[in-house]
């Protein structure tokens, strides 16, 4: 088994058990930690079999990683638990649904105070009862807030789906209610276009309204949510029609989507780069394709909204193109590896996501 692939299974298995650590997980994080010390300095002086060490220095220090994770998640949700009041906060937009309003969310990044510190937190405000002519908020736009947050509540009984494990897999800590048009108020609408997420968020924005510009409105949702992941107006309709013929995933931007956009742009770069005699004289047509196809799928994954299986796909692509370029054998198990390994590393806790 490729080296990759085996580190990347060890991460996961890790981070898949530190759930069973406990609350508090600091002490098993340290243990952890020293493991993976122990373990890599035994690999590094050649002493026992490489791989079952390497195997067992990745769990620890996917036990390591999640275990930390989760301690600092766990203190913003116990934080917020014990807080029954409403609070004002000063946070930035990430995302703005811009849907109907009765259910339009925003989700903004903020701070919350935990024993006298200020943690970074990610949470999700729902909009109701607002005005129909309600701004929508630009990515990067600074928005002063009063409202209760709410943690996830886990579940409680066998069979259960438990909401927490999904709202921490994907970073969000708590959701607030804004009722009222006081309750949320823009303090900058000034966006720093040089930030890279900003950019490629008023990318989608921008190209989710020129496919409104140039479809009707049935249409320009569904290509909406098969192109950029932006399903916040797909009717309950649609989606029935979709979910009974067997087809409901198309609506998610998936590793299907992006690897059909990656492999249509090899194709069409393979193609022009042929029809450019000088150019393929001196670099082999197939080459030159790879190395200008390379970023294409991760782009596209970006985009579309970075759900963990599009991001599997984007960085496997990207491999892949690199892997051609260098003329290295294609492989894909090594590929796949790799991306579990950078989708995990970003966030140990998206080993619990669903498209993970």
């Amino acid at each position: 088994m490729p080296v990759a692939a085996l580190v990347a299974i060890g991460f996961a298995a890790g981070c898949a058990l530190a759930p069973l650590l406990g609350d508090p997980v600091w002490g098993a994080v340290a243990v952890a930690l020293l493991l993976t010390v122990v373990l890599g300095a035994l690999i590094f002086f050649q002493r026992g079999p490489r791989l079952t060490l390497l195997l067992l220095a990745a769990l620890c220090a996917g036990l390591a990683a999640r275990g930390a994770q989760r301690a600092d998640q766990l203190a913003l949700v116990h934080t917020l638990e014990a807080d029954l009041t409403e609070r004002i906060y000063l946070g930035e937009v990430r995302a703005d649904s811009g849907a109907p309003l009765e259910h339009r969310e925003l989700l903004v990044a903020t701070a919350i105070d935990v024993a006298g510190r200020q943690r970074p937190a990610l949470v999700l405000l729902r909009l109701h009862g607002l005005p129909a002519a309600w701004p929508r908020f630009e990515p990067g736009a600074r928005v002063q807030f009063r409202t209760r947050l709410v943690p996830p509540v886990p579940a409680w009984q066998p069979g259960q789906f438990d909401f927490r494990s999904l709202w921490l897999a994907r970073g969000v800590i708590a959701r607030g209610n804004i009722a009222r048009p006081a309750q949320l108020v823009a303090v900058s609408t000034e966006v720093p276009a040089w930030r890279i997420g900003i950019g490629l968020a008023r990318l989608r924005q921008a190209l989710g309204a020129a496919v409104d510009r140039a479809l009707p409105d049935e249409a320009a949702a569904l290509t909406r949510a098969m192109v950029l992941g932006d399903r916040s107006d797909v009717t309950r309709e649609q989606r029935a029609v979709f979910d009974g013929a067997g087809t409901g995933h198309l609506l998610a931007v998936s590793g299907l989507h992006v690897g059909a956009f990656a492999g249509l742009m090899f194709a069409l770069c393979s193609l022009l780069c042929r029809r450019w005699e000088w150019l393929s004289r001196r670099i082999a047509p197939r080459r030159l394709a790879a190395l200008c196809a390379a970023p294409s799928g991760l782009l596209f994954a970006l985009v579309a909204g970075a759900s963990p299986s599009a991001l599997r796909a984007g960085i496997m692509s990207l491999a892949v193109c690199i892997g051609i370029a260098v003329w290295r054998e294609r492989a894909t198990v090594s590929a796949l590896g790799l991306a579990a390994l950078v989708l995990l590393g970003l966030s140990p806790a998206a080993v619990d996501d669903v498209s993970f």
